[in-house]
């Protein structure tokens, strides 16, 4: 018999999650089961923005058409997010942990998220979502601190990054939710990527003093270059793709018909399905 899920437990997992239990953070992240728990989790966090933004509209008043756009685009960067941040730490951090279990103890700390309902909350939960980001990156992947806010900081430029080669598919789901269709295939500019790295952060290059040493990243020739304690490495974006090379090998992200599919150094293939709409 299938053992159903108690909701109220897995939001008190959640809630010591947030406050930084790291025995609760392990726990998550190696139970399996917790996966559709961790999806909920996220699609809520997009569903309270949405009606926070109706009830709060502020200086901005979205329609309910473009809210509920804006709700599943943030749900799909969401998902995005975890998993490139996982991406980072394993392929220049040394993280250990498996990408599906960082994405569930991640995405349990993004309950913070659900106070967005709240605009006037909202930043707050923003400010905390990083610590607890930083200490989720920092028990599951069994990263230094140091590590773990280098890992976030890349994760985010990362991000910025993907965001871009990903605009041409945001802009098509939009179009997509109004009655029209779109191919989500192979889409992105690699030039506008490049070039938007170029104007952005040449010659800005960035050191963290972690506790096993120094680390860098800086950008040269449209690639981010990065340097620690373990090894050196090159991360080259091209269209819809991510590719970490470094001493150990060669390890990948790319979206591929509504997939995001990662190659592992150690030829482990891993597909996320991107929600559709």
């Amino acid at each position: 018999m299938e053992k159903q899920t108690n909701y109220a437990e897995e939001l008190k997992s959640a809630w010591k999650v947030v406050t930084l239990k790291q025995d609760v953070i392990k726990k998550v992240a190696a139970a399996k089961e917790k996966t559709p728990t961790a999806f909920l989790i996220l699609i809520a966090a997009a569903l309270l923005g949405l009606i926070g933004g109706q009830l709060f509209p502020g200086f901005f008043a979205p329609s309910l058409k473009a809210g509920t756009i804006g709700a599943v685009m943030s749900l799909v960067q969401s998902i995005i997010f975890i998993y490139v941040l996982s991406f980072v730490a394993k392929s220049m951090f040394s993280g250990k942990a498996a990408h599906d279990a960082f994405f569930r103890a991640a995405a349990y700390g993004m309950i913070v998220a659900w106070l967005a309902i709240l605009p006037s909350l909202s930043i707050l939960g923003s400010l905390w979502g990083l610590v607890v980001t930083v200490v989720v990156l920092k028990v599951v992947h069994q990263l230094t601190t140091g590590k773990a806010i280098a890992a976030l900081v890349v994760g985010i430029i990362a991000m910025i990054v993907v965001t871009l080669v990903l605009s041409p598919f945001y802009a098509f789901m939009g179009f997509n939710a109004m009655g029209g269709t779109y191919n989500f295939g192979k889409f992105g500019n690699k030039n506008a990527v490049m070039d938007f790295m170029a104007e952005n952060f040449e010659d800005n290059a960035m050191q963290f003093q972690t506790e096993d040493g120094e680390a860098s990243v800086d950008f040269e020739n449209g690639a981010m270059r990065f340097e620690t304690e373990d090894g050196e490495g090159t991360v080259e974006f091209g269209d819809g793709s991510m590719t970490v090379k470094t001493e150990d090998g060669e390890s990948s992200m790319n979206f591929e018909d509504g997939t995001m599919v990662i190659q592992t150094e150690d030829g482990e293939t891993i597909r996320v399905e991107i929600p559709q709409f």
